[in-house]
C-alpha cells in the first residue's frame, strides 16, 4: 500500500531527522494514515509515538505495518478531538493533513493543549503550486497563510525544514 513512488517526492528519513526529537519524546503523528511517518518518528524515540486519524482503513493499514515498534500506539480520532491528556506529548507532526482538517482552530487548540510546555508543532504540507499528484490547489495552504495562522495560535516559528520540491515545512514551539 505505501508506495516506493511517494518516497521520491517526499523523504520520510530526511525530514525527520531535521526535527528536535531527544530520547523518551512523546510524538503525536496527526492525521498519519497508513504511517508513512509515523514509522520514522517511532525508531527515534524510545517515548510513545500516538499515531491518530480518524480514519478506520488508515489506523488498520498502519497496525498492519507496526511490526517491531512497540512504542506506536494507533488513535481513532478527529483531529479536532484528540483524546490525549493535557500537557503530555513534546513534538505533535501533521504531514500533508493540516489542509484538510475542518476547523483548523479548535485542531490548533487541540494542540496546544496536549503539548508540553516548549513542546514543538511540525507543519509538512503542500505547497500551493501545481503538481501532478496531491491534492487540488485550491483547498492547499499557502506556505505564508500556514505561518500566519498556527502563530495565531501561541505558537512561534523556530524554523523551515526542507520537505521536498513539492513541501513546505515549518517547526514551531509552544510559547
Amino acid at each position: 500500500m505505501i508506495s516506493m513512488y511517494r518516497k521520491e517526492w517526499q523523504d520520510p528519513d530526511r525530514i525527520v531527522d531535521q526535527l528536535p526529537i531527544s530520547p523518551g519524546f512523546d510524538i503525536v503523528d496527526l492525521g498519519c494514515g497508513p504511517g508513512f511517518f509515523t514509522l520514522p518518528l517511532a525508531s527515534r524515540t524510545d517515548g510513545k509515538v500516538y499515531a491518530v486519524d480518524a480514519s478506520d482503513e488508515m489506523i488498520e493499514i498502519l497496525k498492519e505495518r507496526i511490526d517491531g515498534h512497540s512504542n506506536i500506539i494507533p488513535v481513532k480520532a478527529r483531529a479536532e478531538n484528540i483524546p490525549i491528556p493535557d500537557g503530555t506529548v513534546d513534538l505533535v507532526f501533521i504531514a500533508n493533513a493540516f489542509h484538510d482538517f475542518d476547523d483548523r482552530d479548535a485542531v490548533l487548540g487541540e494542540i496546544y493543549r496536549i503539548l508540553r510546555d516548549g513542546g514543538y508543532l511540525v507543519d509538512i504540507d503542500w505547497k500551493k503550486d501545481e503538481t501532478t499528484h496531491g491534492p487540488p490547489v485550491d483547498i492547499r495552504i499557502d506556505r505564508k497563510d500556514a505561518l500566519l495562522l498556527i502563530s495565531s495560535h501561541n505558537f512561534d516559528i523556530v524554523k523551515e525544514i526542507e520537505a521536498g520540491a513539492h513541501h513546505y515545512g515549518l517547526l514551531f514551539r509552544k510559547n
